[in-house]
């Protein structure tokens, strides 16, 4: 199985939430994934716009961290010189969604515990979304696991191989006699809780 490219798309709220990124970006290279993450560049020649749109138009998947802090800056609700980083690589992603007439296969969102579902950027909350515990990054968490066979083309359930149609004998003429729907018959026997219906049943009959 050919290791698939995976591009870690995020904002740095903060230290602990740049380690805890840089943590689930080991963990997918150790299960196999090329993961690719800034913090594993220390200044890209071509400058890093150009770096940015090269891994996202060569990555097979794009995981999107998404927190309120992404949210703002993929969707320019932020001060201007904030979050230029993230304001353009949600351009490149919005254009490639674009290009694709809204078919999506390649961008994923991404939450952690605490993350809201709303941090998803408008044009993909309507997609498969994933969250993982920042605590485990491991099998034994179930969105990690979900994710990681996304990722790798393996599903939970595999479908069985299709069968030949089978073909069944045709009734025969008598055989399709007893099939013609019968009259419902009124039992000639009388209810022994009601009387005076003799009338009545013999009507019916």
């Amino acid at each position: 199985m050919q290791s698939p490219k995976v591009f870690i798309s995020y904002s740095h709220d903060s230290r602990a939430h740049a380690d805890c990124v840089l943590a689930f970006a080991d963990r997918l290279r150790r299960d196999g994934l090329d993961a690719i993450l800034d913090q594993y560049v220390v200044a890209p020649s071509e400058g890093w716009p150009r770096w940015m749109d090269t891994q996202i138009r060569d990555a097979d998947y794009v995981l999107m961290l998404c927190t309120a802090t992404y949210y703002r800056w993929v969707m320019g609700e932020e001060q201007p010189g904030r979050g230029l980083g993230v304001r353009w690589e949600g351009s490149l992603i919005y254009n490639q969604l674009y290009q694709g007439e809204s078919i999506n296969a390649k961008f994923i969102p991404v939450l952690f515990q605490a993350g809201q579902i709303d941090f998803i950027p408008a044009p993909l909350q309507g997609c498969r979304f994933y969250r993982l515990d920042e605590t485990c990054f491991g099998f034994e968490d179930q969105g990690y696991e979900a994710l990681y066979r996304h990722l790798t083309g393996q599903p939970y359930v595999v479908k069985p191989e299709m069968g030949q149609i089978r073909r069944l004998p045709a009734l025969e003429p008598k055989e399709r006699q007893t099939d013609v729907l019968q009259p419902w018959n009124v039992p000639y026997a009388r209810n022994p809780y009601f009387t005076g219906r003799e009338e009545v049943l013999q009507e019916l009959h």
